[in-house]
């Protein structure tokens, strides 16, 4: 049970919602493994079948001080029940991938996969002052996707690889909740899946024999993205966008010093965009997205880089962390943004291996300065709410344990 605060409305409102929801799945996959050589080129096969389900039982409810509200209003005595359904996902995929060695040191990716997704509504609020009727239905999403790659291992110490794969990314549940934000809403089965084109090349090397460095350029084009289109009464309302694009470059460096430390860095720039104008209305209000606006909530510069220390001998280990991320929009039409940040994190610990045992006890204390920033948004708010301050300084203390059989 979530209880969520909302204003009141009106006398017969209730003050907040209680959600509930109650779930079942189950699912199962089946590989077959195989290795051999073709032509003398070794190759190695997997191929395979996947199923899976999932049904949740919803309702939403009118609460008042975290009680359940149950309102006379008319002749509804059930006034305080505002969605009442079964949602039912099913997915039925098969996939093969594999691995051929065309050369000692040239190796060919490929793989294939076929899905099929399919959601219900079985909407169970039919009666009293509901003014959708029955909202059921059903939708199937159906994709067969490629992905091929190659590896050139041009030295011990270097290898370069290019990969290109299609996507496939069908609505959930979550997406297809609300076709508005407003009250009555009904369920979004007309929502498109996203299909994507990627593109990747980089190099993973050896520099010096303490440090190894990770380096990627990528693109990715897709069109009828799911996106926010709104988010208002404590519902977000998904839509597909028409054309997207994002390209960038992602780079990392880890490497071992003398005396038990480490340095890691890692640097992402992405370039997100709209690709193709298009337009929706939200509470009669038209929205005109032009191309070459900024995907919201996408930040274009992403920073994090730690300095390590350990003492092997009594289990002790310890780092100071860093992240950096820019401004981000926080709407389609970028008319305003979250500032930039920089937060340093600290953590530290023991471990100890008794037997079979493996236990820790480890202290983090996240933005370690205090500082005051946004932590994250809320695209496209209904009520430019869109800003959600972070924690400040805060701390976690805990102790694991393990055990290997």
């Amino acid at each position: 049970m979530q209880y969520l605060s909302l204003p009141s409305a009106s006398p017969v409102f209730a003050n907040g919602r209680a959600s509930s929801i109650s779930r079942d799945f189950w699912g199962s996959d089946i590989r077959w493994n195989n290795k051999g050589s073709i032509f003398n080129m070794p190759y190695s096969l997997t191929a395979g079948l996947n199923y899976g389900i999932a049904e949740d039982s919803r309702q939403d409810v009118n609460a008042d001080n975290g009680v359940m509200r149950t309102i006379t209003v008319a002749n509804n005595s059930n006034y305080g029940l505002n969605r009442s359904e079964d949602n039912i996902s099913k997915n039925f995929d098969q996939y093969a991938q594999g691995k051929l060695s065309l050369l000692e040191n040239l190796d060919l990716h490929a793989g294939v996969r076929h899905t099929k997704v399919n959601l219900t509504v079985r909407d169970k609020f039919l009666s009293g002052t509901s003014a959708n009727g029955n909202n059921s239905g059903s939708v199937e999403y159906d994709k067969t996707t490629p992905v091929i790659g190659l590896i050139w291992k041009a030295h011990p110490a270097l290898n370069l690889y290019a990969n290109y794969g299609q996507g496939f990314e069908t609505p959930t549940f979550v997406e297809a909740a609300y076709t508005t934000s407003g009250a009555n809403s009904t369920p979004n089965l007309t929502l498109k899946p996203s299909e994507s084109q990627n593109y990747e090349v980089g190099a993973k090397a050896f520099i010096w024999n303490n440090t190894r460095a990770n380096f990627t350029l990528f693109k990715t084009d897709t069109k009828n993205e799911l996106v926010v289109k709104d988010t208002a009464n404590g519902r977000s309302a998904f839509g597909n966008a028409d054309k997207t694009q994002r390209s960038g470059i992602e780079l990392s460096v880890d490497s071992q010093l003398p005396n038990n430390f480490s340095l890691y860095g890692a640097y992402t720039l992405l370039d997100a965009t709209f690709e193709s104008d298009y337009s929706y209305t939200v509470n009669s209000v038209n929205k005109d997205i032009k191309a070459g606006y900024l995907l919201p909530g996408a930040y274009k510069t992403q920073i994090y880089g730690e300095v390590a220390w350990k003492a092997p001998s009594v289990g002790f280990f310890s780092a100071l962390e860093g992240f950096h991320n820019s401004k981000v929009f926080v709407d389609d039409v970028n008319s305003d943004a979250a500032p930039a940040y920089t937060i340093f994190n600290v953590r530290a610990g023991f471990q100890q291996n008794i037997s079979n045992w493996r236990l820790s006890e480890y202290l983090r204390v996240e933005n370690i300065f205090d500082k005051d920033y946004i932590g994250s948004i809320k695209v496209n708010d209904g009520n430019a709410r869109f800003f959600e301050p972070a924690a400040g300084r805060n701390y976690m203390v805990g102790v694991s344990a393990s055990y290997r059989f």
